[in-house]
């Protein structure tokens, strides 16, 4: 169990379509709910050769900016305005990339609506 393993596949995340895809799909069982623990997102990682603690995974509070966190506290993300800010907290890309995924995210779920 490492930090590593997390990284990486965080990493792989970022890259991999249909990695994500399959995870969307298995924590929210085939959308009937709508949240995940973190011990469901665990165990999904587990299940790709990924071994790490919910504890390594869940984001210590010093960790996060005060913006972060109160989206965290907040439930913003049910707000769609906050979309891309909230992957982009997931995803941690390079600064000048931040903005970039709330821009496309009608793009996106034009594409989700096209293949459902």
């Amino acid at each position: 169990m490492s930090k590593q393993a997390l990284d990486a596949f965080r990493a792989r995340l970022g890259k991999d379509e249909a990695l994500r895809s399959e995870m969307k799909r298995v924590l929210s069982a085939s959308g009937t709910k709508s949240t995940a623990s973190f011990d469901e997102l665990v165990e999904f990682a587990k299940a790709q050769g990924y071994a790490f603690t919910a504890d390594e995974a869940v984001p210590k509070s010093a960790d996060l900016s005060d913006s972060e966190l109160d989206r965290v506290v907040g439930g913003a993300i049910g707000d769609p305005a906050t979309y891309g800010e909230w992957i982009a907290d997931v995803e941690q890309p390079s600064s000048e990339f931040r903005g970039r995924y709330q821009l496309k995210l009608s793009e996106a779920q034009n594409l989700l609506a096209k293949s459902s």
